[in-house]
């Protein structure tokens, strides 16, 4: 097992590393036509070496926004063995993930990442049909997309100390890219629809760490074009302060920032709307509202059984006043007790 030592190069660290935790979390924003709600949906492959066994696991979430007729938000798992990373498909700085369906009527999930002179691009392709009930109709989900790291990117944001984090004393390979372009489509039942436009999140994280912790977690996209990350982790016994840190990118550059979130009100006894405040460059007055209640929230059962309960959802950004000012995910994960 390689130590994690700074600074990080993302471009060189996207393939699997030799270490017991990593995983590949996209998350974003999709819109059809100009109709002005989006859709969400949130993708992570989780790698996880037991009893010195590498397991690769895999979530897909699919969320409709309130005003849609169906008014779903839809979940589906892929459970399966070291085969679903194959470094001989495509070699190192990229990576190809097959996920073969656990049921009858889904699909195969893929995810993988093309990298040449100015490109540097993702594509997953994943679904699922939710189980038969009584007198219901199964409802079928699926994204097939494209996200692409746009020309003028953003720079990749390094966290901790040039990529390298510190969570009492676990270490962890950590980036995030952001504002990731995404074109494709998705399918609602039998109906296909090609996307207008849509915008994505991807954070790589490795290392060890000890996924007792409590955390919240929070990323967005603003509509006037900065983007924020902020969370802070806690040990479950509150014996060593929590770490926190947060970022802007405004101005063409990364700044290290504060943020304070304050909750508004919880479901379940899970915080999952928020407001907050930003203080340099400022964002005041700004809610963090889920776009459902009703979205991930369960015990983390994946890759084994375990007592971990989180919620994660995709969430509109708005000033107090209602009006929209972008989109983002808000992770809650632990046994996380309202603040």
């Amino acid at each position: 097992m390689a130590n994690i030592t700074p600074p990080i190069d993302p471009d060189t660290h996207e393939t699997p590393h030799d270490q017991p935790v990593e995983w590949w979390y996209f998350a974003g924003e999709l819109q059809v036509g100009a109709a002005p709600a989006c859709y969400g949906f949130e993708f992570t492959i989780a790698q996880v070496t037991i009893l010195g066994q590498v397991v690769y696991n895999a979530y897909f979430a699919f969320v409709e926004p309130q005003t849609s007729t169906s008014q779903g938000s839809y979940l589906g798992y892929a459970l399966t063995s070291s085969t679903a990373y194959s470094p001989s498909t495509n070699p190192p700085p990229e990576f190809a993930f097959v996920f073969e369906p656990n049921a009858p009527n889904d699909q195969t999930w893929r995810c993988s990442s093309t990298v040449g002179p100015g490109v540097r691009q993702y594509t997953i392709a994943a679904g699922f049909q939710t189980p038969p009930a009584a007198g219901a109709i199964p409802k079928r989900r699926s994204i097939n997309l494209t996200l692409s790291v746009p020309t003028q990117a953003h720079a990749p944001l390094l966290h901790g100390n040039q990529g390298v984090v510190d969570f009492f004393g676990d270490r962890m390979g950590f980036y995030s890219r952001s504002r990731l372009r995404v074109l494709g489509g998705i399918e609602i039942d039998s109906n296909l629809y090609t996307l207008s436009g849509g915008t994505a999140w991807m954070d790589h994280e490795w290392g060890s760490i000890n996924l007792s912790r409590r955390w919240k977690y929070l990323n967005a996209h603003l509509d006037d074009g900065r983007d924020l990350v902020h969370y802070i982790v806690r040990k479950n016994d509150g014996s060593a302060n929590p770490i926190e840190s947060a970022y802007v990118y405004d101005a063409g550059t990364w700044q290290p920032t504060t943020v304070t979130m304050t909750q508004i009100r919880d479901w379940h006894s899970i915080p999952i709307e928020h407001s907050f405040n930003v203080t340099t460059p400022s964002i005041a007055n700004a809610d963090q509202r889920p776009a459902r209640d009703d979205q991930l929230r369960q015990p983390c059962n994946w890759p084994y059984p375990s007592p971990l309960v989180f919620w994660e959802g995709y969430s509109e950004i708005e000033r107090t006043n209602g009006t929209r000012m972008g989109s983002g995910f808000l992770e809650i994960g632990g046994r996380w007790l309202p603040q």
